[in-house]
């Protein structure tokens, strides 16, 4: 895993002070299983944004100053433009952070948009 985040993102592995299992998540568009992970850095935003990766896989590299607002109204409003587990990976940090009725709100809310295909 730590391979993979370098080669995505130049984070090396001494630049990471925790990693936690958040879960394990389905992509039915292209199915196959994936377990999401909370990564704890121990640098700065302004070292990983100096950071190279080794591929080209990520285009963007998002930041989000996350406060219970904000992660909500990032996901509801980026619903369907994050990647197919990227979306489930930050509603289970959110319910980590910010509990289970705050999980169970924010599916819901995502439950009544518009269908994205």
């Amino acid at each position: 895993m730590q391979r993979e985040i370098r080669e995505e993102t130049g984070i090396l592995a001494t630049d990471i002070s925790e990693q936690l299992c958040l879960g394990l998540v389905y992509d039915l568009a292209m199915p196959h299983a994936e377990l999401c992970f909370l990564t704890r850095l121990n640098i700065s935003l302004a070292e990983v944004k100096q950071r190279k990766p080794e591929d080209s896989e990520i285009k963007t590299l998002h930041t989000l100053q996350v406060s219970r607002e904000n992660l909500t109204h990032f996901i509801l409003e980026k619903h369907g433009n994050i990647s197919a587990t990227g979306e489930p990976n930050l509603l289970l940090y959110g319910q980590l952070k910010y509990g289970a009725a705050w999980f169970a709100s924010v599916t819901s809310s995502i439950s009544n948009l518009p269908s994205v295909k």
